[in-house]
């Protein structure tokens, strides 16, 4: 396996707050790869500077060798690195079909008007990524009508209209009943087969039976990072997410 994703130095500060400091952060392409932390840790802040949502104070994010440092995000978008949001970004008066619609066609408005073939193509990706998740027989129900699980699907079927290489998902399960959540790790396993995946996730059980790679955040920085076992196994993330104490604490 190659790096894929990558950010070197990479800080964020707002004022006199540091929300990201400095992490040096590696995905291998092909990758299951959770990232943890308490709130406040710098999760989807650092989900905002690898999709161009934020420039970074300092540092760099490459993408498949390629500095996207400082990029818009939706030309970070059109290389190959899609996302979905911790809230809802859905189009709720438009159709399933035509929410999908809009990020398949995303930059290729100009061409799809030149060419019809391409308009084709682009419907085909559509019906695709609707067969895909399950949602083919709700194409023209309105976004907002859905249920909350079947809108969490729509988001993640907008992130794949434009095929992307690598997804990052923001707590995908949040809000989601037992069975819906069951249902989606299935879903994010097959997902998987075909492309890079880092998710956000609060939810220990979800985190552990998904990723063989954790990276931990805290304050801003990487506390942990590395196989599940040896993550759940640290002393500093057991003292964050458990309240043990420190080793010299415990002796003193």
């Amino acid at each position: 396996m190659t790096g894929i994703l990558e950010t070197r130095a990479l800080r964020k500060s707002f004022g006199g707050l540091t929300a990201v400091d400095s992490v040096n952060f590696l995905v291998e392409e092909g990758e299951l790869r959770a990232i943890i932390g308490p709130n406040g840790a710098g999760k989807s802040t650092f989900f905002n500077l690898l999709t161009g949502v934020l420039r970074p104070t300092a540092g760099r994010v490459l993408f498949r060798g390629e500095d996207i440092t400082g990029l818009p995000p939706h030309a970070i978008s059109l290389r190959g690195l899609g996302r979905t949001l911790q809230n809802s970004a859905l189009f709720p008066a438009l159709t399933v079909f035509e929410n999908v619609w809009l990020s398949a066609q995303a930059g290729q408005v100009q061409k799809l008007v030149l060419r019809p073939s391409l308009r084709r193509s682009v419907e085909q990706r559509v019906v695709e990524v609707l067969g895909l998740l399950g949602l083919e027989d709700k194409q023209d129900v309105p976004a907002g009508d859905l249920s909350h699980g079947d809108q969490r699907l729509l988001e993640i079927a907008i992130a794949l209209g434009t095929n992307p290489s690598v997804l990052l998902m923001d707590e995908p399960t949040a809000g989601l009943s037992p069975k819906e959540t069951r249902d989606f790790l299935e879903l994010i396993r097959g997902l998987a087969s075909a492309r890079t995946i880092v998710i956000i996730e609060h939810d220990m059980n979800v985190v552990m039976s998904l990723a063989t790679t954790i990276t931990v955040l805290h304050e801003g920085r990487i506390v942990a990072d590395g196989k599940s076992k040896d993550v759940q196994a640290n002393p500093v993330v057991r003292r964050i997410y458990l309240g043990e104490p420190a080793r010299d604490d415990a002796h003193g």
